[in-house]
């Protein structure tokens, strides 16, 4: 799309995504080519999906190897990254011996602190969360411990959990928090409790990334 490089006031510029050739699950960026001297600041991104605007802009954290070292307390699982044909490389937790427990703790503020990021559960009320469950494991539900103001660790006073669809392919799954009484204040973390059950060695999901809306 053509910007006018001569002009200092805003522009807005329109992208119609029918007319892309996306494949499912595929990732949108932008750049930006420009000449020496010239500078170029976004102020906001808006989406229009089916004629709908969002006034916020949705913050998303893709998991893959380098996230590794922001998880901590975990039990029975092992954390790698694998490399996906259309994601690219994402996070694997895979169960390491037989247990009906496995999980481990992320630490989002810590990943959004490094961008100057500080999201606040007041608005963001929304979880989607992006994974594929081995059609092997023997359960087939996840439960995120969710942990936002003055919660830092997994309480049963603030969790969701949702059916998990063992098929070995990559599905969406929503997590409704709008009557999470405890679902406020800033985002710290959350965890992961990857299978509900009994899970034997080698079980796994993997994620691809989580966003905030």
């Amino acid at each position: 799309l053509p910007l006018n490089t001569s002009v200092t006031e805003p522009q807005t510029v329109e992208l119609d995504l029918n007319k892309v050739d996306l494949v499912p699950h595929e990732r949108l960026y932008l750049a930006a080519y420009i000449k020496d001297g010239v500078t170029l600041t976004v102020h906001n991104i808006e989406l229009i999906y089916r004629g709908r605007g969002f006034d916020r802009t949705a913050a998303k954290i893709y998991f893959s190897e380098d996230l590794i070292g922001r998880f901590s307390g975990r039990n029975q699982v092992d954390l790698k990254g694998v490399q996906d044909p259309v994601m690219g490389d994402v996070l694997r937790i895979e169960v390491i011996d037989h247990t009906n427990d496995p999980f481990a703790h992320f630490n989002a503020s810590g990943v959004l602190g490094e961008y100057g990021l500080r999201l606040t559960a007041n608005d963001y009320k929304y979880m989607v969360v992006l994974a594929r469950a081995s059609h092997h494991n023997l359960h087939g539900s996840m439960t995120f411990y969710l942990c936002a103001g003055s919660i830092l660790g997994a309480t049963e006073a603030c969790t969701y959990t949702h059916q998990l669809i063992k098929d070995g392919q990559w599905h969406y799954y929503v997590f409704d928090l709008t009557n999470k009484e405890n679902w406020k204040g800033n985002i710290n973390g959350w965890r992961f409790d990857i299978i509900n059950g009994d899970c034997d060695s080698g079980n796994f999901v993997d994620f691809a990334s989580v966003q905030f809306f």
